[in-house]
């Protein structure tokens, strides 16, 4: 008798494991994504950005007690989805839940971050609900949305959907503020950036976080989160995330930096044996 076979990742095998004949078939037990289930259920949920081939970075972040981390391909020159497979699989080891975020709002990316084993996307670039819409449906199989590929099996498409999180970026440019509303319509967003250093920028008030203005973006959407059931989350400064957690959020991003790890640590060598 044949032996059931249990996964030990998401549903999103990555894409060299797709050429085994049993991948997708029967007997195969699908796990739930935990940061999904976390922010379902109203709890603190902390994740950082890291650089796809920093694996090393991956593992100490999970030792730290991070929920997530984002392997982030839109900024630096050298790193695309390819870059990030050993990155998900460190991350699926290390019992850390893997993220990536794509250059651009490209189902074809979407998909291939997926294919890596990723339990979701993070999508900039995101100015429209036309824009937004084709980000969700680029994540979910049919009949909720257009994804191909491989690694899942049809039987499976449903259960892969609500386990996949979607992350959208709406607010970078002043066009996307103007359009947020209607934006934040689209239905399989799991999760909405305040981005408030894009919004400094596109408002004309960089490196004001507190501006009037920018506290007036935020909050609108804060409150059109909170009346249509969306989940934001927020990164920035130690004083921003104490506000954002007042107004009742509970995903927060921080910045992996080993450099202030080091020097607070020498500061405290230095303490106590001065």
């Amino acid at each position: 008798m044949k032996q059931k076979k249990t996964r030990t990742a998401y549903p999103h095998r990555p894409f060299f494991e797709s050429q085994f004949p049993d991948v997708g078939g029967e007997g195969l037990d699908l796990k739930e994504n935990p940061v999904k289930r976390k922010i379902k259920e109203g709890n603190l949920v902390l994740g950082s950005y890291c650089n796809p081939q920093r694996t090393y970075l991956i593992e100490l972040m999970a030792e730290a007690g991070y929920d997530f981390v984002v392997l982030d391909t839109e900024h630096g020159p050298f790193f695309g989805v390819e870059h990030c497979i050993e990155g998900v699989r460190t991350a699926h080891a290390s019992n850390i839940t893997p993220f990536i975020r794509v250059s651009h709002n490209n189902p074809v990316l979407i998909e291939k971050a997926l294919e890596t084993g990723a339990c979701g996307v993070w999508v900039p670039h995101v100015e429209s609900r036309e824009e937004c819409q084709q980000a969700v449906e680029a994540a979910r199989f049919p009949p909720k949305g257009n994804r191909r590929g491989v690694g899942v099996a049809p039987k499976d498409w449903e259960y892969a959907n609500e386990q996949t999180l979607v992350a959208v970026l709406p607010l970078e440019t002043k066009r996307a503020i103007q359009n947020i509303e209607d934006t934040l319509s689209v239905q399989g967003i799991d999760l909405v950036s305040l981005s408030t250093g894009d919004i400094t920028v596109a408002l004309g008030y960089p490196g004001q976080p507190m501006h009037p203005e920018v506290v007036k973006v935020r909050d609108r959407v804060l409150d059109l989160c909170k009346n249509r059931g969306l989940v934001a989350y927020a990164v920035g400064s130690t004083e921003l995330l104490q506000y954002y957690y007042r107004r009742g959020v509970r995903v927060f991003m921080s910045e992996t930096n080993l450099r202030r790890a080091f020097q607070d640590h020498v500061k405290e060598l230095r303490r106590i044996l001065s």
